[in-house]
Formats: structure tokens, sequence, C-alpha cells
């Protein structure tokens, strides 16, 4: 047998204080059958009166163990068997390996079987631990894969099982069995399973079958406040250690969190979890004990109860201040041990807490004014009609916290919580009680010892009942349950209320203990049945698509739809601009609802563009040129960036290309044909004399253009026409006109004959003579030849050579009607007859 070494390790202590700590461990030491007495061997010992950090240092100073659970992203969840990357598994060691020099796991399959190997492989030791459940054949996966591990040797300890006695997953015996298998096949291996302490102690014969004792001891969840917690914490070990025979022990989990709902006077917090975390590993310091602290990381689908225990976020970074904990330590003040009090007075025993009949809460109270070093709880029940030293005949008595509260277990038996009656004394804590076992009352001895007792019957309440606003509820609802019939009120959620608000992700019952405060008492228990929420999945086709194309989504399940869009229907098309996620509620004939949803990833299309000349005139071609993509197709037929038309008329050209993500994009332009001016040449006249040298003639229309003589190089072009210029002879005569608003260009030919000789001017005629009247005119005009005529042509312009009118004739008589006004030149030609005249409406 080991014997048991007390190694303060830097405990400084006042001479009070150091006789207290003897007087402890010897008492703690006597309070075993001799039998089961082990030496106790006390070290050095140097003062310190407080715990002090080195603040100011930089040196980290790692952890030996750190609990690694790495469902850190939201929707993974290890109840789903959500599968966890290898890459996000090694984020989240690289994160924290200057911190740790070993973590803990809680199962080998879904990704949790990389983590020894990538542990290992950056230098961190490693306790793997094979998750334990219900299903026999899920558990011997994991059992086959835990040895695997650790025969590659990626495995320091094996844990066998995380509370499984605490939520009966199986019965001790298919326990012990698992252990025993993993031991056999990993022989040089320390194998344990972890458990809450009280559930290793009830089960000696598990932890005789352990190679170590792991205990998971949280003060938290016994709602201890944090001033009080690290000696609530020491306690427990010591009842640990009172079963262990010698083995040693490893602290699987223990920890504080840092938000959350608090429990019973337990408050989560950043600064209480410092604090604890604090203490705790000046504790394991000082002790010389390994503590494994819960855990790395917060991990979200805990939420809201069960998260805020990790040391970094769920984002892998350190929470602030919690970089404490990595720095050495230059004293440590013993948190752990009862605080000594200059002067008691007097003494009384207050009892807070009774539990009902059948409840396995603890008793508590506390003593007016606070003592804690000097005095001890003992307690003892009545069982049917013996009394029962509690908690255990090996801890017959329970320390006073620093606060003055004390808790007493008083469930450690098979029918315990069916007590009757419950006696609670306030002794000395140099007096051993005695211990009673089934005695028909209790031993007299012990009244006169106590400074007070009190002595309370238990009850059944028969006017107590529980209310809620729905038995019945969807997943993601809530639902408030209110009790009555008593004065105090304990919930299995941890509070304290008549009324609570619950929102249970499952069906589940929620139990309320209810009290007078006069030792009656009554568990009623509430079961709110929580529909699933309808199956919902989206399917889209497709998932990616170009800018400005469609994809059409449809829901899978039963039910109504309301689409984020707006639309009820089953399926959908939709055309996004950009990538955009559409969600879609799917609500069931119970009126409960899953909201579920798909992106619709848009490519960018490709930036075409066509460049050229769009404005042309007819007869022209111009060069369109495309660009921006791979590869192009012109609604010409034309595959190649580059095309020259001439088209008769406007006309719009598109052309498609491609990018480099696949989208096609298609863009056009439109080139616009302007029409060639009307450019004529008064043809009626061929013949010119070319004897008068100021006789200028206009022949072309419209007026604005230039003349020229393609065949004559030695007369230049001009704006009028001056037969005085040209040599007798036949001549090429050509008119040119560019329309100001288009730009576009067109000319008119006639063949005329210059004469030697003198030409005729404005109003002189050649025979026949010719008669206009009325002139000035309203609109009307007659002309009359003096003898029938060949075939006259006539032609009105007016003063900006626009034309009016125009025609031919072969009668004596011409008549004009409908002039507008305006000052007109009336031109008539023909055989022999060529007359300008000048016409005026009024």
């Amino acid at each position: 047998m080991k014997p048991i070494t007390l190694i303060p390790s830097q405990i400084n202590l006042n001479p009070h204080k150091l006789a207290y700590l003897l007087s402890s461990f010897l008492l703690y030491a006597i309070s075993f059958p001799a039998q089961a007495r082990q030496p106790i061997v006390i070290s050095d010992i140097q003062l310190v009166t407080q715990v002090q950090d080195s603040s100011d240092s930089t040196e980290i100073i790692p952890l030996e163990w750190i609990n690694f659970s790495p469902y850190t992203q939201p929707g993974q969840n290890p109840n789903h068997n959500s599968v966890i990357p290898e890459s996000q598994i090694i984020a989240l060691l690289d994160s924290i390996r200057p911190y740790t020099k070993g973590i803990r796991t809680f199962g080998t399959q879904n990704g949790l079987e990389h983590a020894p190997r990538l542990a290992k492989e950056r230098g961190l030791n490693v306790i793997v631990g094979i998750w334990i459940g219900r299903n026999d054949s899920i558990n011997q996966i994991q059992i086959a894969n835990g040895i695997a591990i650790a025969k590659a040797g990626y495995a320091d300890r094996l844990i066998v099982g995380s509370e499984v006695l605490l939520r009966r997953d199986v019965s001790p015996a298919q326990l012990i069995a698992y252990l025993q298998q993993v031991k056999d096949s990993c022989p040089d291996i320390p194998v344990s399973t972890a458990d809450v302490y009280s559930a290793l102690i009830a089960h000696p014969e598990v932890l005789e079958v352990c190679d170590f004792i792991a205990p998971n001891i949280y003060p938290f969840w016994e709602g201890i406040e944090v001033e009080c917690a690290m000696q609530r914490f020491h306690q427990a070990y010591l009842s640990v250690l009172a079963v262990a025979d010698g083995k040693e022990i490893f602290i699987s989990e223990s920890g504080w969190k840092t938000g959350g709902a608090a429990q019973g006077e337990a408050i989560p917090s950043l600064e209480h979890a410092i604090q604890y975390n604090r203490e705790l590993l000046a504790w394991a310091q000082a002790l010389d004990i390994e503590v494994n602290i819960f855990e790395a990381f917060d991990e979200p689908w805990k939420q809201p109860n069960d998260d805020g225990w990790g040391v970094f976020n769920n984002q892998g970074s350190l929470k602030p201040g919690m970089d404490t904990l990595f720095k050495p330590f230059d004293t440590i003040d013993s948190t752990w041990l009862c605080k000594a009090h200059d002067s008691i007075g007097s003494d009384t025993l207050i009892i807070d807490y009774l539990p009902p009949i059948g409840s396995f809460s603890f008793v508590e109270g506390h003593s007016d004014p606070q003592i804690s070093c000097d005095y001890v709880i003992a307690t003892y029940i009545k069982v049917r009609n013996g009394w029962w030293t509690k908690p255990t005949f090996a801890q017959p008595t329970v320390p006073i916290l620093c606060n003055g509260k004390w808790r007493v277990d008083y469930t450690t038996g098979g029918s315990d919580r069916q007590a009757s009656e419950i006696c609670i004394f306030l002794i000395p804590a140099t007096y051993d009680p005695p211990r009673s076992s089934g005695r028909s009352s209790i031993p007299s001895d012990i009244y006169q010892h106590a400074l007070s007792w009190k002595c309370i019957q238990r009850y059944q309440l028969d006017t107590v009942e529980v209310v809620t606003s729905a038995d019945t509820i969807c997943s993601g609802d809530s639902v408030r349950l209110t009790a009555s019939g008593g004065t105090n009120y304990r919930w299995s959620t941890g509070e304290m209320t008549p009324s609570v608000q619950v929102a249970p992700l499952w069906t589940q019952s929620y139990k309320v203990e209810i009290t007078d405060g006069m030792g009656g008492g009554a568990i009623l228990s509430k079961t709110i049945v929580v529909l699933r929420p309808p199956y919902a999945r989206v399917i889209a086709f497709p998932t990616y698509v170009c800018a400005g194309e469609s994809s059409t989504l449809t829901v899978l399940g039963d039910g109504t739809y309301l689409w984020s869009t707006g639309d009820t229907t089953e399926s959908i098309v939709v055309v996004p601009d950009t990538t955009t996620s559409y969600a879609v509620t799917v609500t069931d004939s119970l009126g409960c609802a899953s909201t579920v949803s798909r992106e619709i990833n848009v490519k960018p299309l490709p930036s075409i563009a066509i460049s050229g000349e769009l404005n042309i005139c007819q007869g022209e071609s111009t060069r369109l040129t495309a660009s921006g993509g791979i590869g192009y197709e012109w609604s010409s037929g034309e595959r190649t960036p580059n095309i020259t038309i001439a088209p008769d008329e406007t006309t719009t050209y598109t052309v498609t290309s491609r990018g480099s993500n696949g989208c096609e994009h298609t863009v056009s332009e439109t080139v616009v044909v302007h029409p060639l001016p009307e450019v004529a040449l008064d043809g009626a006249r061929d013949t010119f004399y070319n004897g008068y040298t100021d006789s200028i003639f206009y022949m072309g229309i419209p007026r604005g253009g230039y003349y020229s003589f393609p065949n004559i190089d030695t007369v230049e072009s001009d704006t009028v026409f001056n037969p005085a210029k040209l040599p007798a002879g036949t001549h090429l005569l050509k008119y040119t006109y560019t329309d100001p608003l288009t730009g576009c260009t067109h000319s008119d030919s006639v063949e005329i004959i210059i004469m030697d000789g003198v030409y005729v001017g404005i109003d002189d005629t050649h025979y026949p003579s010719v008669t206009l009247f009325p002139n000035p005119s309203h609109g009307e005009v007659w002309i009359v030849f003096d003898q029938m005529p060949d075939q006259v042509h006539y032609r009105i312009v007016d003063a900006m050579g626009r034309l009016i009118s125009t025609g031919q004739s072969r009668s004596k008589e011409i008549h004009l009607y409908g002039l507008p006004r305006g000052i007109f030149l009336l031109t008539l030609s023909g055989r022999n007859l060529f007359v300008t005249k000048k016409i005026k409406v009024d």
C-alpha cells in the first residue's frame, strides 16, 4: 500500500493553519478502519500567505492536460454523428499546442480517430477516450478503434467511457467487461473510466479493475460559490482518496463556465472561471496531482445550457485573461483548506434545504456565525426502523465550507432517499462520531459532544401541482412550467423559482422538488412533448449559373411553403444578379416549421464590347471588332473578332462570346445606314452659250453642292455653273452634294453642249413666246404660249433651291394652283425653248 504524501510545495502557513493542516490529515487518516489506514508522510513546509503569479512574465507554462473536443463550428454535434474534418482538428491542435502538454479525446469515430495521431505529430501526449453509449455494436467499434490507436503508439492512457455510470448507459458489470477487454488488448497502457466522483465511490467494483482513478469533480454543478469551490473540490478529492486503495488519482475533468445560467450559487463568468482554474492548478501543483482542465474550446452544440467551459472560444482564440493560467506561481495559497476564525461566539445550526422524500439532492445548511475550521457536520438518517451514518461509514462527517455552508449527500445507500427522518449535528472536528448501521436509535454519545443538533421528520405534501402553458410544443418553441403548493422550489434546470421557462430541443421531462421548509415535500415531473420539425430540404438545378440565367429550386417536404422571395409554391424559378441564398419555411399540419436554405452561385458574365464606325452612308462598308471574351460568333455568321460589313439599311449586329468561367454573353450594336441625299441636275436644257462671261446658272438640286467637269482637267470645281469658263463642245457636267446632317455625299451628271455665242438670260424668250398671269398671284397661275409648243417641261423651285413642283405638257396653256406663299423660280424648257421667270405668291 502506498503512503499518502502531503506535498504542500511552497505552502506557507501561520501556526494555526499549520496545526489545522496536520490535524485534518490525522483526522482523515483515523476516519478509516485500521486495516485501510495508510502511512502519512508530510514533506517540508515553507510559509506562504497567498496565491501569486509572475504577472510580468512572458513565459508560458503549459498545462499538463486539457480536454479536447473539436465540435466547435455551428451545426457540428456528436449526437448527430457530425464528421469533423482533419483540417479542423489540425487547426485546433495548432492553436492550443503552446499551452498544453497533452490532450484527452472523447471518441474514436467521425474524425476523432485522427486526433491522437495528429496530436502526437505535434509533440503532445494523448489520453484516448473511448466513448461508451447504449448501443453495444457502436461501443465495440469505438473499442476496436481505440485499441488500434493505442497499438499504433498514439495513446499514453486509455479512458473507457465518460460518465457512463452517471447516465446509466450500461450496467457496472458491462462497463467492467469493456474495461477488461481493453486492458487485455493493451496491457502496457494504463486503462480507466471517467465519471463523477460520487458514481465512482458508489461502485468500488468498477474502481477495482481500473489502473488509475479518474474522477470528474465539478463544484460548479454542486452550486458552490467560487470562493469556496476549491474547498469543496478538495473534500470531494479526499472522499475519492478514501476508496482509491493507493491507486493514482487523475482528475479527468474540472473547470468553471464563463457564461450561461447559474447553478445554485455558482455564477458563471470569465472572472470566476479564471479564479477557479487558477486555484485548481495551484492545488495540482501543491499536491503533485495531474489535473485535466475542462475544456479547451467552447462548443456551440451545447447551447444554451452547457456551453462556455472553454479556455479558448470556438474560433480557437484564448479568452481574455485566460493567459494567466499559463503563468508560473511564485507562491501558492492553500485555498482548498478551511479558514481559521479568531472567535466563534455562539454557534447555531441552520438547515437551509431538506430534500423531499425520494430526492437525491443534498441536505444543505449553514452555521451562524460562520465557522469552518474547528467544526464539522455529522448526519444520521432513519430508513424504516433503523438509523444510518451518512454520507458513509468511511466518511461520517462533512466539512463546513469557507462561507459557513455545508452539504450532505444522504443518499449513498440503496433506500436512503426514502428516509423518514434526518438528524444533523454540529460537532467539533476533533470528535469522531459513533457510526450507526441500522440501530434503533442514534448513539447517545453524539448528543454529549454536539454544539447544536436538529432532527426533522419528512412527510409527503399532497396539495402540489405543476401546470404548463403547453404540454406539446414544436422544436425551438418555449413553454412555461409553474409549480405550486410549497414555499421552496428546485427544478431540474437548476432554477429555484415557482415558474421556469424552458425550450427543450426534444421531448423532455422536468422535475421539481417542492418543500414547505418544515419537512414536507414532493417531487413532481412534467413531460413536455417536443414535435420534430418537418423534414425539409432544398434542391436546386443548377446551383451555379451565369448572370442572367435561371435556376429552379424545389423544396422536399410535406406542408405549406413560404420562400424568402414571397412565393408559396413547391418550386420557384429565380434569376439572381449576384450569389444569393434562398430560404424556405415548411410548416406541417401541426404548425411546426423548418427553415432551410440553398445558395445559388452566380458567375459574372464576360465584359464583351463591339467597337468600330457605327454610322455609315448607303453603299459604304465598316469594320466591327469584338473584344473581352474567348471565341466570337456574329449574327452575320462570322467566327472571327473582326468583320467587315456593308449593309443596305440600318442593321443590328450581335456577337456572342464566353469568359474563362464558361459563361456566354451576347452584346449588340446597331450600324445606322444613312440614305444618300437626292441630288439632281436640271437636264431640260442641254445647250448653253459662252458668249457672256457673267452668265451664272444654278442647275443642281439641292443647293449647296459643287459643279465639276470630270473630262476637263483645266476647269476647277465650283459652287456655281458658269458656261463662260468652258470651251465649245460636248462636256459631262457633274453636280455633287453632301448632306450636312449625315455627312453622306451623292452626285448627278448630264451631258451639255457649249456653243460659242451670246447667252440669253432671265426673261429672254426663245420661240415660242410665253405669257404668265396673274403674277403676283394668290397661289393660282396660268402659263400661256402664243402657239402650240412641242413637249414642254416645267420646274418650280423656291428661293432655297428646293423643288416645289415639276411636270410636262403639250398644251398651249398650263394651269398651276395651290402654290404656297413665297418667291419661286419657274423654268420652262423644250425644243428651241428655255425660259426662266419669277413667280410671287402673296
